[in-house]
Order: structure tokens, then C-alpha cells, then sequence
């Protein structure tokens, strides 16, 4: 006896499966591939994604298939997702991050393709393999190199790989105090004359602790405490060594110096975080720490900021965390168990702590002032339509 041929029992397979269809999904699964469509929001798609897209789950579709459409469509309707609708250029990304990152960071935020159109372009240039950093802050090194004095300040901390609050725009340089510059040699650089060591000199950049004290001495408190908080985070910098070198400065920015090595903290996860904490530590009536873990009957959460005596969650809100509906839903549900519990919960974005730190200082007095039973005042004039109506 001849065996029907796989085509026949396919065939057969089919005919038997379809009466069991309702109509309306036997006549999609039976319509040609439709013509080359856009996306919501005008994202281009081939003709076998629209049909992915469109055509509802069918038994005769494999596992593999579903796993794959689930994860190019994973962003639901009203979320779009930022690498498909370019909501944040590379420059921009890479800027909030602190002016160097790793593809694992940008990956969040990015297409491969937008991330080698930057490097292409000059915007961005690669340090190592999946490492990238703004083209300007590579010619530090260079302008460096070619005035034969060492990078300092920022671009040391940034030729360290550590993260700042804001890419140094113009280069940092110390210059041997025996040795003079001219005022030309000088235009447009950031000049320090100190005693540089040999082995700073051969490597054309301050050491991990001198960078640290630099910066402290010299930049706003916020900036410093960014560089102070990203050295100990990569492990660069002891902490108790940092303060105990801090103790011995002398003369002008000591004292803030000393201010910034107490702060330090490697828990900090990034400059977002280091600058919410500069602003918050000036406001008394809170003992706020970084990366409180908080626990409670069903739940286990982690805060940016905390004070576990008298309940109090600052949030730094960034970007990453609200791209997919998982993210969302797990952040709506931590903050409400937070607050079923007591907590009392402040989130602010990048933008209000980097652009609107008043107003930030003023919402967190405000409830200090609040739960001490004292008078609120309401926020001033030019603060009052912080977040445009």
C-alpha cells in the first residue's frame, strides 16, 4: 500500500482543523500577506510583521513564532516604546548618564542602528568594545597631550570612567607650578597650577583620590558629590581613605572638600540620584540614606532615599523603568504597598532635580514642615508652574 505524501496529511490536517475555526479566523488565516503597513504611530513594518501584528493567535502557529511576536510587539498601546519613536537621541541618552556608558545601559534606550549612525556621525566615539563616550570628551586626552600637562577635575574624573552630573564642555588641566602658560595657550581651557607626581605625569591624568579632592574643592557641592559618589561606586576610592586625606587639606574649598568625602557613598547609582541626595541633605528634620531596603508584610522594596524612622521615600524616577507595561505596573504597585504601610513617598524626574532643584527643595521642606505639625508655605512665584500645565 502506497503512503499518502506529507502534502496530502498536511492538507487532510488542515481541512480538519478549519470547521473547528471560528469563519472570521479561517478567512484571515486564508487572505494573501497584506501590503507593507505602518505601525502605530508611523513605524514603518514588513508585510510578515503587519501580519504578525494583525492576525489573532492560530493553533497552527508554533510556540517560536508566538515567543518572537511577543517580543517585538511587547510595548502596549498607548506606551510607545523610545528606541521605536526616537523620543531621546544618543547624545541626549548618553548625556543623562553621565557623558560615558556601556551598550548594556543604552540598549534600554536605543537601536543598534541609532547608536552607530551617532558613532558615524562624530556625535559619539568608542572607547572599547560596547563602550561609548561624547566625541568631545575624547580630545581632552589630546589637548592634554599636546600642552604636555596632566587631565584633572572633571575630565580626569571622566577619563576614569567615572559618571558626572554634566560632560565637562571645555578641558581640565593642572599645570607644574615651576611651568607658566601663556594667555593664548589658555583660551578655552580650565587651568590648576599644583605639583603633578611622576607617575601622574606619565599618565597624563591625576590620580583616583586627587580627582576626588579636586573636584570637591573646586565644583558646586551637587557636581561633587556626583564625582565623589561614582568613585567608591566602581571601586576606585575607599571611602575611609577619602575622608581621612579630606582631613588633611588645607586653605580655600577644604572645608567643603571635607563636607563632600563625609557624603560620599557608593550606593548611589548614578549622578541622578548623588544630585537628589545633595539637594535633600540640606533639608533638616530627615536622616536620609541611599538604598534603603524597606520590609513589610508582602513586601520587600529598595528606595533611592529613606528614612526608615519616620517613613520617608524619595524617588528618583528615571527613564528606563517605564518603557514596557511590566515596568509600569511594578512601579504602581510598590509605590501603593509603600503607601498602605505608612510611607510617605516623593518622586521626582531627571528633569525637576537637574533644572528645578528649588522647587524639588521646596517639596521635600514641605513635608518635613508637615509632619512636625509646623505651617506649610506655599511654593514662590517663579516656582509655582514648575510642571507646565
Amino acid at each position: 500500500m502506497t503512503l499518502p505524501s506529507r502534502k496530502t496529511r498536511n492538507a487532510k490536517a488542515s481541512a480538519a482543523i478549519m470547521p473547528a475555526m471560528s469563519p472570521k479566523l479561517t478567512e484571515s488565516m486564508r487572505a494573501p500577506y497584506p501590503a507593507a503597513t505602518a505601525a502605530p504611530h508611523g513605524v514603518p513594518t514588513c508585510r510578515r510583521t503587519a501580519q504578525r501584528r494583525t492576525l489573532p493567535s492560530s493553533p497552527l502557529v508554533g510556540a517560536r513564532s508566538a515567543r518572537r511576536s511577543a517580543r517585538l510587539w511587547r510595548t502596549p498601546e498607548g506606551m510607545p516604546d523610545a528606541r521605536q519613536h526616537g523620543l531621546m537621541t544618543a547624545t541626549e541618552v548618553i548625556t543623562q548618564l553621565g557623558g560615558r556608558a556601556a551598550w548594556s545601559q543604552l540598549r534600554r534606550h536605543l537601536t543598534w542602528s541609532a547608536l552607530d549612525a551617532s558613532v558615524r556621525g562624530g556625535e559619539l566615539v568608542k572607547l572599547a568594545r560596547g563602550r561609548y563616550a561624547l566625541a568631545q570628551l575624547a580630545q581632552h586626552a589630546h589637548v592634554a597631550h599636546q600642552h604636555t600637562v596632566v587631565q584633572s577635575h572633571l575630565s580626569a574624573a571622566v577619563a576614569h570612567g567615572w559618571s558626572v552630573k554634566w560632560p565637562p564642555t571645555t578641558p581640565w588641566i593642572t599645570v607644574p607650578r615651576n611651568r607658566k602658560m601663556n594667555p593664548a595657550s589658555r583660551r578655552g581651557l580650565q587651568v590648576a597650577y599644583r605639583d603633578v607626581s611622576a607617575r601622574e605625569r606619565s599618565r597624563g591624568v591625576t590620580g583616583h583620590l586627587r580627582t576626588v579632592l579636586d573636584c570637591a574643592m573646586k565644583l558646586p557641592f551637587d557636581e561633587a558629590l556626583c564625582v565623589a559618589d561614582s568613585a567608591p561606586r566602581v571601586g576606585d576610592v575607599d571611602r575611609e581613605a577619602l575622608r581621612a586625606a579630606a582631613a588633611r587639606l588645607r586653605g580655600p574649598g577644604a572645608g567643603l572638600a571635607r563636607r563632600v568625602a563625609a557624603l560620599a557613598d557608593g550606593r548611589a547609582a548614578n549622578p541622578f540620584e548623588s544630585c537628589l541626595r545633595a539637594i535633600a541633605v540640606e533639608v533638616e528634620g530627615l536622616s536620609l540614606r541611599p538604598q534603603v531596603q524597606v520590609a513589610e508584610p508582602g513586601l520587600f522594596a529598595t528606595v533611592d532615599l529613606g528614612d526608615v524612622v519616620r517613613k520617608v521615600a524619595i524617588e528618583a524616577e528615571g527613564f528606563e523603568f517605564h518603557g514596557t507595561r511590566s515596568g509600569l505596573e511594578r512601579d504602581c504597585r510598590r509605590y501603593t504597598e509603600l503607601t498602605i504601610y505608612g510611607w510617605r513617598v516623593l518622586r521626582f524626574t531627571w528633569h525637576d532635580v537637574m533644572y528645578r532643584s528649588d522647587w524639588v527643595r521646596w517639596t521635600i521642606e514641605t513635608l518635613v514642615a508637615e509632619l512636625d505639625g509646623r505651617p506649610t508655605a506655599p511654593p514662590p512665584a517663579a516656582l509655582r508652574r514648575a510642571v507646565p500645565a
